[in-house]
Order: structure tokens, then C-alpha cells, then sequence
């Protein structure tokens, strides 16, 4: 399972991590990993290029993931993380039993 964390102040989202393998299938030929990789890359990599935010990654020991952290978020960033949730949402509705989506205020 796939567990996709989203944390918001209220107002704004303030960060974002990813924990877990699907095992939809065997490494490499995973498409659910594969779909929730792709969106995440290309939101850190949005967030970076398209906005003014400043983000802050953290790496905790055996966690392969990232926390990323959007230090004073904006309207845009929002737009761009609400662009992530359709996505994540959309898989998690197709795969229910390999994605949760988690919104942690």
C-alpha cells in the first residue's frame, strides 16, 4: 500500500510525503508506483520551478522517501498541490487497495 500524506495548516498546504510500495505488480512493471512517482517527481519539481516557495526535505533514517516541507505557502503552490490530489485521488479511486490518500491538518 501506497500511503500519500498531504499536511495543511487550515489555510494552506504545507508539505507532503509518500510511504510505501503498492505491489501491484513486480518491481519495475508496477504501473500504480510508477503513477504516484511520476506525480509526486513532477510536483516537487513544479513547486520548485513554478512558484516562489522555498522547500525544505527532510530524509529520516529507512525512509526513502522525502518530507517535503513548503515554507510560506501561497495560492499558487496550492494550485499546485490541489493539482496533485486530483491526480492521487484519481488513482487511489482506480487502485483502492494500493493507494490511500491522507489529509493531516
Amino acid at each position: 500500500m501506497i500511503d500519500v500524506y498531504l499536511h495543511e495548516d487550515g489555510e494552506h498546504y504545507t508539505g507532503f510525503h509518500v510511504e510505501g510500495h503498492a505491489g501491484y505488480a513486480d518491481s519495475g512493471k508496477d504501473i500504480v508506483c510508477s503513477a504516484v512517482s511520476a506525480l509526486t517527481i513532477t510536483l516537487e519539481n513544479a513547486l520548485r520551478k513554478l512558484s516562489d516557495v522555498q522547500l525544505i526535505e527532510f530524509r529520516y533514517v529507512k525512509d526513502r522517501s522525502p518530507h517535503i516541507f513548503i515554507y510560506m505557502p501561497d495560492d499558487k503552490a496550492d494550485l499546485l498541490v490541489d493539482m496533485y490530489r486530483t491526480g492521487i485521488e484519481g488513482i487511489q479511486e482506480e487502485y483502492p487497495d494500493y493507494v490511500k490518500l491522507h489529509l493531516e491538518i
